[in-house]
């Protein structure tokens, strides 16, 4: 989760999140185990989504209804994130009711439509849509404990062996449980990794009172 295991990245590319196996999951699943690690877990930080892809067989494997129904369940439901549940884990392929579609910049202002699939495998290691309200009535029972009981684990970077942190660059100079960590002296703030940038600028400013 803190992008520091070592393991074979299941993307062959970050950016446009192509798979190393394109269009069969099980395929891609025998082959990146078949990978070696890329360097000694927790000796540095390199991005990487296979941790992601493992949490959600941990969770299948004892959840009976499968982690998109348990995150449903158990996160969004008991705050009221009707939008969000409906959204679900395939907004991007399928039409939502009052859904803004997303899209690219790819300069001198054009646009592009944004679409992608994700197998069932990869959508730990994907997204979901949210609203603005949706996300803000989400942060208060989060703050409060309501949602998860131990909230060190979620903002803290995590060390490597060395006993420093690292990160994308120097401002980005920490990686916790799924999200960058800006550590400075005021305002140290943390944000999620997402292809649309949209989803991180109201995390970022409500994070940013966050003290460690």
């Amino acid at each position: 989760m803190g992008s520091s295991s070592g393991l074979p990245n299941i993307l062959a590319s970050n950016h446009m999140l192509e798979t190393i196996v394109l269009k069969d999951a099980q395929t891609l699943w025998r082959e990146v185990q078949k990978k070696p690690f890329q360097f000694t877990p927790n000796s540095r930080f390199r991005y990487n989504q296979t941790g992601y892809v493992i949490l959600g067989k941990i969770i299948d494997k004892y959840v009976p209804e499968g982690f998109a129904t348990y995150i449903t369940n158990m996160q969004l439901n008991p705050v009221g994130m009707k939008q969000t549940a409906q959204a679900g884990f395939d907004y991007l392929e399928l039409m939502v009711p009052n859904q803004a579609r997303q899209y690219l910049h790819l300069g001198e202002g054009k646009y592009k439509n944004f679409y992608g699939e994700f197998p069932y495998m990869l959508r730990t290691a994907a997204g979901m849509s949210s609203t603005a309200t949706e996300l803000a009535n989400y942060m208060v029972p989060l703050e409060q404990g309501k949602l998860v009981k131990n909230q060190d684990l979620l903002w803290t970077p995590v060390k490597l062996n060395n006993g420093r942190t690292e990160g994308f660059n120097n401002r980005k100079n920490g990686y916790a449980m799924g999200w960058q960590v800006i550590q400075r002296k005021y305002h140290p703030a943390v944000r999620p990794v997402a292809l649309m940038r949209q989803y991180s600028l109201l995390t970022l400013k409500i994070m940013s009172q966050l003290r460690y």
